[in-house]
């Protein structure tokens, strides 16, 4: 069980659109360390802004009413995989975290009951993937949404994907797309589904002329590359593995998107060769990588 926690101060983002990139990340040398604290980045904060986007698919209000805080100066995101789990969901949701510490919680493969509902407190308010309720227990990730903020400073982001939740959230930072994806390791088709997404929405925010969000992409994406896992894991660097994962990284270059949690910190401890490696990952908009104050596995999580 892995915890990541992200936080972003106030930023005046730039109305730019997106554009193809050459960045490149490097991998990081191999290490015997478990998860380890990264450097935090601290920058002034320009004056505020926002905007309004619009999007392709109609977005889903929120059941909040109007009586809440609006968003906070630095927005603080947290995500784990609870994989089905009733006692870790639980355990996380009521004895590990403080509402008032988080905005977001990001959960991948989420617990069902036989009713196929999810056990969440009123303390949050949960975005389901779109079809949902077609197939609850088709569904491997939702987004709590801490019930504090106002609710006309996000909306959900209707993604085609039983395997992605997305929000759009605006405060004195500006706007920024979350989407919190869990990707199986077989195939790439949940990551072709958001690359459809944010094509789509481009489109719209284009011929509306409404300046373009950034975004972060994170949540548990089953993929192994020396760009993020250390050296010593070589053995997972298959033919396969290289081939879905380079996928992951085109689609990033294609979106301008890099990776803000550390080349080299791990995710995930083998419960059988005791392994550290890194399956899970947190990618920003490069327009945004200079406001994001840090990234972190938490430690004991």
């Amino acid at each position: 069980m892995w915890v990541s926690q992200t936080l972003l101060n106030q930023a005046h983002l730039n109305n730019t659109t997106r554009h193809h990139s050459t960045n490149e990340l490097k991998p990081s040398a191999c290490h015997s360390l478990p998860p380890s604290t990264l450097n935090s980045h601290l920058f002034p904060p320009p004056p505020p802004f926002s905007c309004k986007t619009q999007l392709d698919h109609p977005p889903l209000p929120s059941p909040m009413s109007d009586t809440n805080t609006d968003p906070p100066a630095q927005l603080q995101i947290i995500q784990i995989n609870v994989n089905k789990s009733n006692e870790s969901q639980s355990d996380f949701l009521i004895n590990r975290i403080n509402s008032d510490n988080y905005d977001l919680v990001m959960l991948q493969e989420p617990y069902f009951d036989y009713k196929k509902d999810s056990h969440v407190s009123s303390k949050w308010i949960t975005i389901y993937p779109l079809k949902h309720i077609d197939n609850p227990l088709r569904t491997r990730s939702m987004i709590l949404v801490n019930a504090k903020l106002s609710s006309n400073s996000w909306i959900a982001l209707t993604v085609d994907c039983a395997d992605i939740t997305g929000i759009q959230i605006t405060g004195k930072w500006g706007t920024v797309q979350i989407f919190n994806i869990y990707n199986d390791q077989t195939h790439s088709r949940n990551m072709n589904s958001l690359n459809r997404y944010l094509i789509s929405s481009e489109r719209e925010q284009r011929s509306s002329g409404a300046p373009p969000p950034r975004d972060i992409w994170l949540g548990d994406f089953n993929h192994h590359s020396p760009m993020w896992d250390e050296a010593c894991n070589s053995q997972l660097f298959t033919h396969q593995a290289l081939h879905e994962a380079q996928h992951l990284i085109d689609l990033a270059i294609n979106w301008n998107m890099q990776m803000i949690l550390h080349p080299g910190v791990n995710t995930l401890e083998s419960t059988s060769s005791k392994n550290y490696t890194c399956p899970d990952n947190v990618w920003a908009s490069d327009k945004l990588t200079h406001h994001v104050i840090q990234c972190d596995v938490l430690p004991g999580e």
